[in-house]
């Protein structure tokens, strides 16, 4: 069985890949998608994953990169740099 941290970091990593290359309804879908793999496995989000999940929520769908401010970035490139040791 896998770790529950290396899912949810692989699922940030390409969250944030999708984001940062302004396909937001890309990142939209996979959030989406791992937010009903955790309920149908009954799994706990940590809280850096409800953070991108908030922000990729609050995001509307044609947001491109560019438009983005240096906070969203800035959680965006902490996403896809993250590994399976940070989430806790």
């Amino acid at each position: 069985m896998l770790d529950q941290n290396l899912i949810w970091s692989n699922a940030m990593q390409k969250i944030s890949n999708y984001a940062l290359d302004s396909n937001m309804k890309a990142a939209k879908f996979k959030t989406k998608l791992s937010t009903r793999m955790a309920k149908k496995n009954n799994w706990t989000f940590p809280q850096v994953y409800q953070n991108q999940q908030t922000l990729v929520e609050m995001s509307p769908s044609s947001a491109m990169t560019r438009e983005m401010n240096d906070s969203s970035a800035s959680e965006y490139y902490s996403g896809k740099k993250i590994n399976s040791k940070y989430i806790k």
